[in-house]
């Protein structure tokens, strides 16, 4: 009997072991990949953006499919895109300020000459 409890607390010693790794595997393959690249989230009143930053090559992807090389000094991560159509042209400069989360986007048609600018909090997304 005494021999049947060795084996029982050894196999589960075992499993406890074999869990541990398997989590300590997936957070070496997984955060390295977190650090090298953040999602967020911005949101204003009416609008929501999905941006994905790119720390290691400095390149900020929106939900749009588009790739930016963004610019960054002190806090403030900064990139512009252009949108045309027939209808319009559309320069957009946008301004993250990493640490508290606040995007200022401004926004300016080459055709109307009409100016916006909008405010967002941002929020890192932790899930895919």
């Amino acid at each position: 009997m005494l021999h049947t409890e060795e084996k029982l607390d050894e196999r589960k010693t075992q499993m406890k072991f074999q869990i541990k790794s398997f989590y300590l595997t997936l957070l070496m393959i997984f955060l390295p990949l977190e650090v090298a690249a953040k999602k967020f989230v911005c949101k204003d009143g009416q609008n929501k953006l999905f941006i994905k930053f790119d720390y290691n090559n400095k390149k900020v992807h929106s939900a749009n499919k588009q790739i930016y090389k963004y610019n960054i000094k002190d806090d403030l991560i900064t990139w512009n895109s252009f949108t045309e159509n027939k209808n319009h042209k559309i320069v957009r400069s946008f301004y993250f300020q990493k640490k508290s989360g606040k995007l200022t986007v401004d926004t300016h048609s080459l055709i109307h000459g009409l100016n916006k600018q909008y405010q967002m909090i941002c929020k890192k997304l932790y899930l895919n």
